[in-house]
């Protein structure tokens, strides 16, 4: 794309998210608009922004370790993760109350499952609407590949 200044000038010519990204000089910033990072996340795609490993637990992992992969994660919900490596859903910390193992509970289904040909701004919509407060991101087949959360996008979207 290519953006002129009045009289013909070239003010810059980019792909449209490096446009966005880094835009050549204050005229290019506000022909963009105050929102570039939210047009960014609809050019972007989830295979393109750091994933971060998440809380996980396997359906046989006691409770106890459910509860210390929770506290080191920050979080008050596992991601159930099969040994095929498919998405069972997530558990919270109350579930787990009066069980030994996590596959004593059924998990909950994420609200936000996306892939990595999902656009960031999709990825955003079910960060935002969701319980667990992230996206989880799953191949073709359902195997679990980590979670994108606020600070990947925003770290996605700088970059």
């Amino acid at each position: 794309i290519a953006i002129l200044k009045l009289g013909g000038i070239l003010a810059q010519v980019d792909k449209p998210e490096d446009l966005l990204r880094e835009p050549v000089d204050e005229f290019v910033a506000d022909f963009l608009g105050d929102d570039r990072g939210i047009k960014r996340l609809s050019l972007m795609r989830v295979g393109q922004a750091r994933v971060s490993p998440g809380p996980v637990a396997a359906p046989e992992a006691s409770t106890a370790e459910a509860r210390s992969t929770m506290a080191d994660n920050r979080t008050d919900w596992v991601a159930v993760v099969e040994a095929d490596g498919r998405l069972a859903g997530w558990v919270g910390a109350e579930a787990l109350d009066g069980a030994a193992r996590v596959a004593e509970r059924t998990p909950e289904p994420f609200a936000a499952v996306v892939h990595p040909d999902t656009t960031l701004k999709a990825a955003l919509d079910g960060i935002v609407t969701s319980r667990t407060r992230v996206a989880v991101v799953v191949d073709a087949e359902g195997r679990y590949q980590g979670v994108l959360t606020l600070d990947d996008l925003a770290e996605g979207i700088t970059r």
